[in-house]
């Protein structure tokens, strides 16, 4: 295997120790300080990861003690309500709302005893990933000055960063993405085509989503003379351990699905937001009001046995049908969101502080233009959706440079992950929903900065 090398091995070298120093910074500085309190000033989904891969610990299987979170109770009373909440005889309830690929990545590292560790591997896994990230473009055709750019940018883009030392799912989702088109690049045999698929197929148990990551896959790096067989075989590979995980899903009481979390996000974020749209309400506060509404709409329809989470994705439809206006509102402020916001939040949640935005941006969504004095992190925080913007629009510029020059397999290669991606983080358009789609926004930016 003959690995392509963008201008030379110190470059590579360079991207990786300064991609390892901004996480280990971070993470040193801030994070291992109180990571208990980290996971709560950041986002309340690390605990849940965190009590999951200790349960395993415990010997209780992929399972947890109770429930939590104003969504969470909700569907739990939904399921109470006609008899289809699930319990083991310890009274323990089995997870269907998370994959295990997270969960089981903690529990290798000793769950809460071990966060810390498992922290440090993802800062190096990541950094890895900068120099894979490079390679990758390289390969794909763009100059050694674009591709160190596209290394550049995995390395020190704040949100990848930021992410990275996270107790979430992003940065090993991300990673094993990259590494799966990495070996399907740079190793095209059936034995490199096979360990990609089944990265694939691990990847999906990480976050539902991961195998979207086939369609980069078989654009880019699939070669003209394996078809047909062998096609079907790679796919089947990938989606193995998702099918799998939806047979024990369906035993436990969840039917046959990898995860509860589309039809959750359809109802009680989509279906909330479009009422609050509707009604010219403020989203985020309108919430938790809107999550009692939904639910008590829809207990009376609930007959005993009935599946609670096709019956929400049902009445979510109902919901966007009889809103399109504001239902297409949410769907393209949510996609402008998910392309230009920071997680200034999410990076002062590592030092134990509190950021508070500006709401210059949701104003500026809602038509309005307003001009407030800003803080320092304020000010940050606008030159990160600098940042941000400047990426999308160079991204923009090389899609149509690679379409003018008929370069097919690139352009369909890049624009599908984008468009894969930002539709399934419908309605919850957040920054870190836009980290596993960064390589291919970077791609096409670098290739207008430095062409052939």
């Amino acid at each position: 295997m003959i690995i392509l090398v963008p201008h030379s091995r110190l470059h590579l070298c360079a991207i990786f120790a300064a991609a390892l120093w901004v996480r280990l910074f971070l993470l040193l500085s801030g994070t291992w300080l109180g990571i208990d309190v980290v996971m709560t000033y950041s986002t309340y989904d690390s605990n849940r990861y965190v009590v999951l891969a200790d349960e395993m610990l415990a010997g209780h299987g992929f399972a947890r003690p109770a429930e939590e979170g104003p969504v969470h109770l909700a569907v739990e009373s939904l399921r109470r309500s006609n008899g289809t909440w699930p319990t083991d005889l310890q009274g323990y309830v089995p997870e269907g709302f998370r994959t295990p690929g997270y969960p089981i990545y903690l529990a290798l590292f000793g769950g809460h005893s071990g966060l810390k560790t498992a922290l440090i591997v993802q800062s190096l896994l990541s950094a890895i990933g900068a120099v894979l990230a490079a390679t990758v473009a390289f390969k794909l055709g763009l100059t050694a000055r674009a591709s160190c750019l596209v290394g550049w940018l995995w390395a020190l883009h704040p949100a990848l960063v930021t992410t990275d030392v996270l107790v979430l799912t992003e940065s090993l989702f991300n990673f094993l993405g990259l590494l799966a088109i990495f070996i399907a690049l740079y190793y095209p045999r059936p034995a490199g085509y096979v360990l990609a698929a089944a990265i694939i197929g691990c990847n999906g148990l990480v976050r539902p989503l991961g195998l979207l990551y086939l369609v980069p896959i078989l654009i880019l790096a699939w070669p003209q003379r394996r078809r047909g067989l062998f096609m079907a075989i790679f796919i089947i590979i990938s989606i193995v351990p998702s099918a799998t995980w939806s047979i024990r899903n369906h035993a436990v009481g969840y039917g046959y699905r990898v995860s509860t979390v589309g039809e959750i996000n359809l109802y009680y974020y989509g279906g909330s937001y479009v009422l609050s749209e509707s009604r010219s309400e403020d989203w985020k506060k309108g919430w938790p009001a809107n999550i009692a509404f939904l639910t008590t709409a829809l207990q009376p329809n609930l007959q005993p046995g009935d599946d609670v989470q096709a019956r929400m994705r049902a009445a979510a439809l109902a919901i966007y049908r009889e809103h399109p206006t504001a239902t297409m509102k949410v769907a393209a402020k949510s996609e402008v969101k998910l392309l230009f916001d920071h997680s200034m939040d999410y990076a002062m949640a590592q030092y134990r502080l509190e950021f508070q935005r500006t709401g210059m941006f949701s104003d500026l969504l809602d038509g309005k233009l307003s001009v407030k004095a800003l803080s320092f992190p304020q000010v940050c925080s606008m030159c990160w959706m600098a940042l941000n913007a400047a990426i999308a629009l160079l991204a923009g510029l090389g899609l149509l440079r690679f379409l003018r020059r008929r370069q097919w397999r690139v352009f369909f290669g890049c624009l599908l992950p984008i468009l894969l991606f930002s539709a399934a983080s419908f309605p919850v358009g957040l920054e870190r929903f836009r980290v596993p789609f960064m390589l291919y926004l970077f791609i096409p930016a670098a290739s207008v900065l430095f062409r052939r």
